[in-house]
C-alpha cells in the first residue's frame, strides 16, 4: 500500500494526490504552473540608460562589494530547470488537469 506523499518529487506523487482528490492538488499544480518562469539577466546598462521596463521585463540595480551600484536588464523567460519540466509534465498537461 502506498502512503500519502509527504513531499511530491515525482509525477507520479502528483497524479497520486491529484486522483485520489487530496486536500490541496489544485494548489500543487498551480505552482508547477507559476514557477515555469523566472527572470534572467540578459545585459548591463550604463548608469544614464533607462532600459525596458513592461511585463517580461524589467531593471534592476545592485551595490558590488566596492560599493559600486551596477545596472542591469532582466527578461521574464521559461525556465527550462524549473520543476514543471524537471518531473516530465507538459504545460498543457498540467493546465488540463487544472480544468477537469
Amino acid at each position: 500500500m502506498r502512503g500519502i506523499p509527504k513531499h511530491l518529487n515525482s509525477k507520479f506523487d502528483y497524479e497520486y494526490s491529484k486522483n485520489q482528490n487530496l486536500s490541496g492538488w489544485e494548489a500543487q499544480y498551480q505552482a508547477l504552473l507559476d514557477t515555469r518562469q523566472n527572470w534572467f539577466k540578459t545585459g548591463d546598462l550604463a548608469p544614464e540608460d533607462a532600459g525596458i521596463t513592461d511585463a517580461t521585463h524589467r531593471v534592476r540595480t545592485e551595490t558590488d562589494l566596492d560599493g559600486a551600484t551596477i545596472k542591469f536588464q532582466q527578461e521574464l523567460q521559461e525556465d527550462p530547470n524549473c520543476k514543471l519540466f524537471r518531473l516530465g509534465f507538459t504545460q498543457a498537461e498540467v493546465e488540463s488537469a487544472l480544468t477537469v
